[in-house]
């Protein structure tokens, strides 16, 4: 149930399903020193997925410490030497199963570890307070996947059974004691930023913020199959107040959670069938004291659990509005986009940006071996996003979509070809070209090696263009300060040197406006650049260029950070600008920086086409590997390419290995060649993979002379022991 209300963490199902069958094996390895099916399990979850391997790894060690505990018979020398031999062995075996990952798991450290100093986000303040921890174990209380409360609904009974657990004679102290500390650790992860942190892997999750949750989720589970014996001997007066209690508790948090989460779904229906299901429970419970329909009450108690469980999946699913795609109308649209790829290899063999809508977040170019790349980037560096930010360039999350917002970034990094699919599920995916945009590698001129950008956006982007094709065009120029005007409601605008901060005038969220208005002719596009200060959330982490008159730009909305959004509305006399604030109580913006341009489109084409005379030609390509022929010349003697630098590029020309740098502030993949015409080759090869791959044969290795070695120790026969003189009588 718990899988199927978080639908959309498939690559998360791996550890859903193996954690059971790892604890398992961890039961066994505590009682009878097995490590070798532990190894393989550690191994299988490592590779499906690293991330969800070190939110189990995690859990999976705790309960491994209070096993220990749990099986010291007392606490002598000798126990303990014996739980810390145990510990030695486990994570040797936890070990071997890192290194048998290790061809993955080291070229991933490696890019995790490149990207660490490109992630600015601050930690978020966790709203969810233990009340409302509490609270989501009830039904229809999962808030989905953007929820701040972590994703505890199980079922009804596990509050029934959970006290009884901890009341119950049957279980060792040692035992309630160890599983109410790990409760306790988890449920404080929720509270306190440091331990948040820590079972998160880093700083702050982009959606779905506890994503340990289903590890709690397991181990109610589990204490309650552990109590299910108890419920048979309940007091069912005690049961009876302590439903009431329950009750009692929920209708309380109906209010409460109005004022605390946004999105709560408590309501009096939902208490009206929280209601009926314990009370349902309570009567089963009642029957069973009674001895009355014994046969007929597991059937029952099934019934009602399943029916439970299918209504609150049945409400997550319909709070989150997912949509579906038949497999007849995916299989339709796949086939549509490859019949409208195949004719592009043969018109153009440059390597360009291309987007296949239906494909999601997938390379899908790669799918139909078309030479293109789906995303801007899959690496995120600093210095890359230093350079896009300077260019005026957001960059949201680790994959960069969408980017120029302008003509000159459109044409520098926008994706040339979109296969879009239509609102009518009968019409067929059609092409979308933008045929401004420039192939991802071409020929520049020397001059790039000395471009530096500055404090303007507006500037850069012409600065680049400029050192890009050796030549100097003009494409923006500023608005004087008699063209532009402020005007605001619940908002002034005060200036401090050469910083401006708008400042909201009252305590109202959402009704302040700022206007900024241009005195020029309406055919003429204007163009604003704000700076930011506030601190960037990973929904926003750059300033951003906006436009006015801009077909490309029109009713579009962007973030200046969390809680400014910048919206551009048409005005009947003037071409303007509109800066609404919303979504947030601290309404102040301090913009150290701002600039408003005209923009002259008429030297654009002839900049594309001196950029577009020698592009790479593929020849060959697949995925981390691109060959293909480039035209050098004496005044453009530089391949640059808009793919972002990585250390696992090499290069190779003509057949011979051939230095590969960096330019724009070392963010873009480029080398200098001799005049001439060039075989080209671009190979990926993931840091550390060598290593990696050595490391994984080793230990592979080693995992089966173990294997040999226990089971030649397992066919040894026993040898008979002499029969004393009392045995032989």
């Amino acid at each position: 149930a718990f899988a199927v209300t978080l639908q959309m963490h498939i690559m998360w199902l791996d550890a859903l399903y193996i954690l059971p069958l790892l604890i398992l094996f961890l039961l066994r390895f505590v009682r009878e020193g097995k490590g070798l099916p532990l190894c393989l399990c550690y191994a299988y979850l490592f590779f499906t997925n690293f991330y969800t391997g070190y939110i189990v790894g995690i859990f999976s060690f705790l309960c491994f410490i209070a096993l220990l505990y749990i099986n010291m018979e007392d606490f002598s020398k000798e126990a303990w030497l014996r739980s810390l031999g145990k510990l030695g062995r486990y994570v040797l075996w936890v070990l071997l199963a890192a290194g048998l990952c290790a061809v993955i798991l080291l070229p991933a450290a490696a890019q995790l570890i490149g990207q660490r100093d490109g992630d600015p986000v601050g930690f978020r303040d966790l709203q969810a307070s233990l009340p409302d921890v509490a609270a989501n174990l009830f039904l229809g209380q999962m808030q989905g996947i953007s929820s701040p409360v972590p994703l505890l609904y199980c079922g009804l009974p596990v509050l029934f059974l959970l006290p009884l657990y901890f009341r119950s004679r049957l279980f060792d102290r040692k035992e309630k004691l160890a599983a109410g500390l790990i409760l306790g650790f988890y449920l404080l992860g929720s509270q306190v930023p440091v331990l948040y942190r820590f079972l998160h892997a880093f700083e702050a999750p982009s959606w779905f913020d506890h994503r340990y949750s289903f590890c709690i989720v397991f181990l109610l589970l589990v204490l309650a199959a552990r109590a299910l014996p108890e419920w048979e001997e309940a007091d069912l007066r005690k049961l009876s107040l302590y439903t009431t209690g329950l009750l009692l508790f929920y209708s309380l948090m109906i209010p409460l959670q109005k004022l605390t989460l946004s999105n709560a779904s408590s309501s009096q229906g939902w208490l009206i069938l929280n209601a009926a299901f314990l009370l349902a429970y309570l009567l089963l419970a009642f029957l069973r004291q009674k001895g009355l329909f014994l046969r007929f009450l597991p059937a029952a108690l099934c019934i009602l659990l399943s029916a439970e469980l299918f209504i609150g999946g049945l409400n997550d699913i319909r709070r989150n509005s997912w949509s579906y795609v038949s497999e007849e109308e995916y299989t339709k649209a796949e086939s549509g986009e490859s019949a409208l790829i195949r004719p592009m290899l043969k018109a153009d063999t440059s390597l360009y940006r291309i987007r296949v809508w239906n494909e999601g977040n997938c390379n899908a170019s790669a799918a139909f071996h078309y030479p293109g790349l789906n995303s801007f980037s899959s690496v995120d560096p600093a210095a890359l996003r230093s350079v896009l930010a300077s260019l005026g360039i957001a960059a949201p999350f680790e994959c960069i979509y969408d980017i120029g917002y302008t003509p000159l970034t459109s044409m520098l990094f926008g994706v040339r070809y979109e296969i879009a699919l239509s609102d009518d599920p009968a019409a067929s995916p059609q092409v979308i070209g933008n045929p401004a945009a420039l192939p991802v590698a071409f020929m520049a001129d020397a001059s790039l090696l000395e471009y530096s950008p500055t404090g303007d956006a507006f500037l850069n982007q012409q600065n680049l263009l400029n050192a890009l094709s050796g030549k100097e065009h003009s494409f923006y120029q500023a608005l004087e300060a008699d063209q532009i005007s402020f005007s605001g409601k619940n908002m002034k605008l005060y200036s401090f040197g050469d910083t401006a901060v708008l400042q909201h005038e009252s305590d109202l969220i959402g009704n302040a406006v700022a206007d900024y208005r241009f005195s020029v002719s309406a055919d003429t596009p204007v163009y604003a650049y704000l700076s930011s200060t506030s601190a960037p959330e990973m929904l926003q982490r750059s300033p951003i260029v906006l436009g006015q008159a801009s077909p490309f730009l029109a009713n579009h909305s962007f973030s200046l950070n969390t809680i400014h959004i910048a919206a551009l509305q048409e005005d009947e006399s003037l071409p303007g600008l509109r800066i609404s604030f919303q979504n947030g109580g601290d309404m102040d913006l301090s913009i150290p920086y701002s600039s408003f341009v005209q923009y002259d489109p008429a030297e654009l084409p002839a900049v594309w086409q001196e950029l577009n005379e020698s592009p790479l030609s593929i020849s060959e390509w697949h995925d981390g590997y691109i060959c293909g022929t480039v035209s050098v010349t004496e005044d453009k003697p530089i391949l640059f390419t808009t793919i972002p630098y990585d250390k696992g590029w090499k290069l190779s020309v003509d057949g011979s290995p051939f230095p590969l740098g960096a330019t724009v502030n070392s963010s873009f993949l480029s080398t200098v060649l001799m005049p001439g015409t060039h075989e080209v080759e671009l190979r990926y090869v993931a840091p550390l993979s060598g290593p990696g791959k050595l490391i994984s044969v080793v230990c592979a290795i080693l995992l089966l002379l173990l294997y040999l070695k226990g089971r030649k120790a397992s066919e040894k026969p026993a040898k008979k022991k002499e029969p004393t003189a009392d045995e032989e009588a």
